[in-house]
């Protein structure tokens, strides 16, 4: 038996969450490795709770591919996480964890036709403008794949 019963809403308080150390990646980023162009746009979500990092990919040819990628804390495991949406309709989870300079994120995934995938991106800020990310110890399906050249991302002045 209950005497009186009440729903109530508690706010939880406020986590200081690393992710906000990434508060420099918003905006609009470009890099270009062997005539291959991809455009990166991040921006806040979810009322600043997260990352969105969308981006389109040019090949020499021309097609485009584009993705997604959600970044954020994650208070269960008590730390940063991505999610990563590939155009192949792949997908990926990743736990950040800060580095000297900058940021190493373990992959953990499959691709779009369930091979899984695993690997260390690093991301290492250069300056307000400039970073370099690298993808090192990848898998794919169990079978060891080469590491990523270094690739320097460079921010694009904000369109008026």
């Amino acid at each position: 038996l209950m005497a009186a019963v009440r729903d109530m809403w508690i706010d939880a308080p406020a986590t200081e969450w690393s992710a906000a150390d990434l508060q420099w990646l918003v905006g609009t980023w470009t890099a270009e490795e062997q005539g291959v162009k991809t455009q990166s746009v991040v921006q806040w979500v979810v009322d600043g709770r997260f990352l969105e990092r969308t981006y389109t990919t040019t090949q020499l040819d021309g097609t485009t591919t584009t993705g997604v990628q959600l970044i954020g804390w994650n208070p269960q495991e008590g730390r940063v996480q991505s999610w990563n949406f590939s155009p192949d309709g792949g997908h990926a989870i990743g736990t950040w964890l800060p580095s000297e300079g900058g940021w190493h994120a373990h992959m953990h995934g499959t691709t779009g036709d369930g091979a899984p995938t695993s690997s260390i991106n690093l991301l290492k800020r250069l300056d307000d403008n400039a970073y370099v990310w690298q993808s090192v110890h990848r898998t794919v399906g169990g079978v060891t794949l080469p590491d990523t050249p270094e690739i320097v991302w460079k921010r694009q002045p904000p369109t008026q």
